[in-house]
């Protein structure tokens, strides 16, 4: 977000075009260039401490209709990329020079874009021309809200056209680790086990809240002993959106957000003029979730939650 502009109400209105519509029950959708990235960004000011993993996936702005589809060119795999494993690498090398093999050829994946439609707050008319406090509802609660429906809907799904990292079907890949002692013995073979099945380091681990307070305890526990402040490379954060008995293992670079710039409505409840006292701010934009190489993405059995 720009650092010429104090907060996130100012960048939508003098950079982005959003404004407040006199009236807005007879206002007609607003259309502004705020895009996804922008909420995820002034959600990120607002709470640094609480990392979103959507704010490390790449961003394409796509400025198709809900429906329509999206593809990306995916390019085969080079030897010498960073997140591969030294095996991989190798491998690589050897297939290019050797000229017996050939590294598989680039391939196109595709995804249909859903409308999606939130209802980002409710307002009393008279509190609209108070500056202050929709300064607080654009700044805080919309891009919460905004932020969090698109993690569910990653996790989860939305209808047909995102079926969410959880329930689609081209991601097959699920890490079950038994037998192991301790936790931190859990995460790491976890962590092998997804290395030699997908042949790279991923780079995200998100939890579910209760799993990762469990890891946060154990966090502390090894700083008290002298050992390094992390205990794995990947960065772990928590979600949530995630069932307690799964987690998932990323490589973000390979899950791209596919949206369009937003729209912003105005909604007045009631049948008459005169009941027309509370307005609903609707946010509304198109989404797609293409996931470049499925592989790179694994379901995590937790500790505990083998049956589940």
């Amino acid at each position: 977000m720009s650092e010429n502009f104090e907060d996130f109400f100012t960048f939508l209105v003098e950079k982005r075009g959003f404004a407040l519509p006199e009236n807005p029950c007879q206002a007609t959708p607003i259309k502004s260039q705020a895009t996804l990235q922008d909420f995820i960004q002034a959600d990120q000011k607002r709470l640094p401490s609480r990392e979103s993993f959507l704010s490390y996936l790449p961003q394409l702005l796509c400025q198709k209709n809900a429906g329509d589809q999206v593809e990306e060119i995916v390019s085969p795999y080079a030897p010498g990329n960073p997140g591969f494993s030294n095996k991989q690498q190798a491998l690589n090398k050897k297939l290019l020079e050797s000229n017996k093999r050939q590294l598989p050829p680039a391939h196109k994946v595709t995804a249909i874009l859903a409308r999606i439609d939130i209802l980002a707050e409710t307002v009393s008319k008279k509190q609209l021309p108070d500056k202050d406090y929709m300064r607080h509802i654009i700044n805080e609660d919309m891009p919460r809200k905004v932020v969090a429906d698109c993690e569910q809907r990653i996790i989860n799904g939305s209808g047909r056209e995102i079926q969410g990292l959880l329930h689609d079907d081209r991601i097959t890949t699920i890490i079950e680790i038994k037998g192991a002692p301790t936790q931190h013995e859990f995460y790491l073979r976890a962590l092998q086990e997804y290395g030699g099945r997908v042949g790279r380091t991923p780079s995200i681990i998100v939890l579910p809240n209760k799993e990762m307070v469990l890891l946060t305890e154990l966090q502390i526990g090894q700083e008290t002993q002298g050992f390094p402040e992390r205990l794995f490379v990947p960065s772990v954060m928590a979600s949530d959106f995630l069932p307690e008995e799964r987690g998932l293992i990323l490589e973000v670079r390979e899950i791209k957000l596919a949206s369009s710039n937003m729209e912003f409505e105005f909604e007045c409840n009631g049948n008459t003029l005169k009941d027309r006292d509370q307005v609903k701010i609707m946010v509304s934009y198109n989404l797609g979730l293409l996931l470049t190489r499925p592989k790179t993405i694994a379901q995590l059995v937790l500790p505990g939650k083998e049956d589940c």
